[in-house]
């Protein structure tokens, strides 16, 4: 059908080749087909011919948003502006790339533009909200979400984003009621599912969340993400072997997701298979050499093997990207005391207890005179 409308644009051009509708009505069919560079030739063809028409600015400037180019859509939709002030469509398009740039203030004013506007306008409601969100404003946002709701009550994209800022202020109980409702209208959303997994587990509900991030991964098989999410919550469960399975996927997904390698050694560990444990821990740092929980991690692994001194080694660089880890003094008090070196184990485990680690004020009470 697509295609049959394409050629009578072209015979319409081939009849006139100075009809900017034509052009325009093409470059909306290429747009949709995904032809941006074609679509911005043909927008920029019937500006050529008639340069005050503010809609195909509009049209125009959504195709190289397509194409990254935000400059120039912020010049596009300046023009719209200026041939037609009430163009609330390219305030809008204008504020998205804004907050492309980083400039989610300055696309604030503009959402707020193209709502003044058009009161009615849902999108502008998420993208303000969306920007309200970036700058940490997330009741602001939430503000936004619910006008775009009020405006549009089946737009499922608004409650998982209104639940998404609901969860960054704590409120997961209705962040999982927004996700829900967000996918009563499209149960085909696979990120909806991740959230709304994400949330359920910070509510303790281990066994949801796994529902939610199998569901995922039903819907979107590449996840990396959730099966790592999956993973954690069979750790939680106590399926050990099966969370080794889904960290392995994840890696297999995506091999440089150093997360993986080091959850899923952590998991080894946890079944006293440290030479394992270290391995994974070994390839999560050569991936991500900042990770100092990663170094901590691997410095139990070595101490339950009996390798102090590369284990006091992997504490010390923990130390070193994080002054403040408790853990790892801890954790460098013991390996010390293993070695005898007692005086400087017992002032790490002083230093670890005044950073906050009760465990540590045990350990000196116990075994510093």
């Amino acid at each position: 059908m697509k295609e049959e409308i394409l050629e009578k644009f072209n015979k319409a051009i081939e009849k006139n080749p100075h009809d900017a509708e034509a052009y325009n009505g093409r470059g909306n069919l290429k747009f949709e087909f995904g032809n941006y560079k074609g679509a911005i030739a043909d927008f920029s063809k019937a500006i050529e011919i008639n340069p005050v028409f503010s809609e195909v600015y509009n049209n125009r400037a959504a195709a190289k948003t397509a194409l990254g180019q935000y400059g120039s859509v912020i010049s596009d939709c300046s023009k719209a502006i200026e041939i037609k002030p009430g163009n609330a469509g390219a305030y809008s398009i204008r504020g998205a790339a804004k907050a492309k740039l980083g400039n989610y203030k300055e696309a604030i004013s503009d959402y707020n533009k193209a709502i003044e506007i058009n009161p009615g306008y849902t999108e502008a409601y998420n993208n303000k909200g969306a920007a309200e969100f970036e700058l940490g404003n997330y009741k602001n946002a939430i503000i936004n979400y619910n006008m775009a709701i009020e405006n549009d009550p089946k737009n499922a994209g608004s409650y998982s984003i209104r639940g998404l800022a609901k969860a960054e202020i704590g409120n997961y109980k209705e962040a999982i009621d927004d996700y829900s409702k967000a996918l009563y209208i499209n149960s085909k959303d696979a990120e909806t599912y991740f959230l709304r997994g994400g949330a359920k587990s910070k509510l303790g509900d281990i066994n949801g969340a796994l529902e939610d991030f199998s569901r995922t991964i039903e819907i979107d098989p590449d996840d990396a993400i959730a099966y790592r999410m999956r993973g954690s919550a069979k750790t939680r469960l106590g399926n050990y072997k099966e969370a080794v399975k889904d960290y392995t996927k994840a890696i297999e997904i995506d091999p440089e997701d150093a997360g993986a390698y080091s959850i899923r050694g952590l998991v080894k560990a946890e079944n006293k298979d440290y030479y394992g444990a270290i391995e994974d821990y070994n390839k999560a740092i050569n991936i991500d050499p900042g990770d100092f929980e990663t170094y901590n991690m691997r410095g139990l692994a070595k101490l339950e093997t009996g390798n102090f001194e590369d284990a006091i080694s992997d504490f010390d660089k923990a130390i070193d990207i994080n002054p403040d880890h408790s853990k790892a003094y801890k954790n460098r008090g013991i390996a010390k005391y293993e070695t005898g070196n007692e005086k400087e184990a017992c002032a790490d485990l002083k230093k670890a207890g005044r950073l906050g680690n009760l465990d540590a004020y045990e350990l000196t009470d116990k075994l510093c005179k």
